[in-house]
């Protein structure tokens, strides 16, 4: 190990768990420092001993702050292990890295939802967070991601989230989340990171708009009724005629709705739709479906997704990313991927890892596929699905 390097992941693809904790213990003590946080992606081990072989990794380096959870498959610089098992400790050395964590549950009260801790670090961050983001790793089964984020956003505007749900999960009580000497099977581990760049967060969601932008003039909830003062369905039939056959296929094997973050840009690209599913058509209304509530007056625009569409978005998203930041490049990335992306989208293994180097070079990376993933498009934070969601540390 370089002793200058400020982030560092070790990696194991040991059969045991047990082997692999000893192998990653063992790289990280090859380094003269000690690490000062630690995230752990633990992927297709028994459930069983989890907990013992993780708090293992807290009682080596208990100087350091220990997050992680369990997941279906875990990444490096180098490799999507999405079958085999693999474990994944990444050291920060970064002093000028402040990290805070804490564990939230969510509890529904008469007043609404509510969400507890027993040392909330919210109301602890300073008034200018340009250079604080928060990570959030969460069970699926017993935190409303999407509800939290709202909260964010409208407590914390421009304050920026990156994350995901855990995986690997068939049921609520199997999450294992990771902080310092607990394991947890519910709620969500939230860091707050402060000395980060101001922009250190790219949201990938691999899609690309077919047909021209239309304005939704009726709506009811999660349902369009109508896009330019027509049927929204007929609107829908009509472009799916003219477009050619292999574009057909794709929007009969998943069809999404952009919606516009920024109302006011004359001309719509890459990154200014937040994309939503079409979750279902309506004959009787000829109407449309939505993941997602949808208003009269904002703008919307159909997208497919294959993995074309993903690679080129993926690339355009980190090429952004280093053109907005100073001409030093990142040392460090921790991806949250869908896991229906990997071998699921691409035709090549290691897509995702391998263009993060490809692009950037090399980097201390260490990533989860997740179960939904968390990232602002545009100034506010949302709850994604097939995006890849990255933070950069320089």
């Amino acid at each position: 190990m370089n002793t200058d390097m400020r982030f560092f992941c070790a990696t194991s693809s040991a059969e045991e768990l047990s082997v692999a904790v000893d192998e990653c213990i063992a790289a990280l003590l090859s380094d003269a420092h000690e690490p000062r946080w630690l995230m752990v992606f633990c992927s297709n081990y028994p459930l069983e001993n989890t907990a013992d072989e993780v708090l293992r990794l807290h009682q080596q380096f208990p100087q350091a702050i220990l997050t992680g959870c369990r997941t279906s498959g875990a990444m490096n610089h180098e490799h999507e292990y999405e079958t085999q098992p693999s474990l994944m400790v990444w050291a920060s050395f970064a002093a000028d890295l402040n990290v805070r964590a804490v564990h939230l549950q969510y509890q529904r009260t008469r007043e609404g939802a509510s969400f507890l801790s027993s040392d909330p670090f919210e109301t602890e961050l300073p008034e200018n967070y340009n250079n604080t983001v928060l990570l959030a790793l969460s069970d699926p089964f017993t935190f409303p991601m999407d509800i939290y984020l709202g909260r964010i956003n409208e407590d914390f505007p421009g304050l920026k989230v990156v994350g995901g749900h855990a995986s690997g999960a068939d049921q609520p009580g199997d999450t294992r989340l990771f902080l310092n000497d607990r394991i947890l099977n519910h709620g969500c581990i939230l860091l707050a990171i402060t000395g980060t760049q101001s922009d250190c967060i790219v949201v990938s969601q691999g899609c690309r708009p077919i047909g021209k932008p239309l304005v939704v003039t009726a709506a009811e909830r999660n349902q369009v009724l109508q896009l330019g003062g027509r049927p929204a369905l007929g609107q829908l039939m009509e472009l799916f005629q003219e477009l050619p056959t292999q574009e057909q296929l794709l929007v009969r094997q998943g069809l999404h709705l952009g919606l516009v973050v920024d109302e006011y840009q004359d001309d719509f690209e890459y990154g200014d739709f937040l994309i939503r599913n079409v979750i279902g058509l309506n004959e009787e209304q000829q109407s449309i479906l939505v993941g997602d509530f949808v208003r009269v007056g904002q703008t919307v625009q159909f997208h497919i997704r294959d993995h074309l569409s993903a690679d080129q978005d993926l690339k355009d998203c980190i090429r952004r990313l280093k053109s907005s930041n100073p001409p030093q490049l990142p040392q460090a990335a921790l991806v949250f991927a869908c896991n229906g992306r990997g071998s699921h989208l691409f035709s090549e293994l290691d897509h995702d890892v391998a263009t993060l180097a490809a692009e950037v070079g090399p980097l201390a990376v260490a990533g989860m596929f997740a179960a939904g993933e968390f990232g602002p498009i545009g100034t506010a934070n949302h709850l994604h699905g097939f995006t890849a969601s990255i933070l950069f540390l320089w």
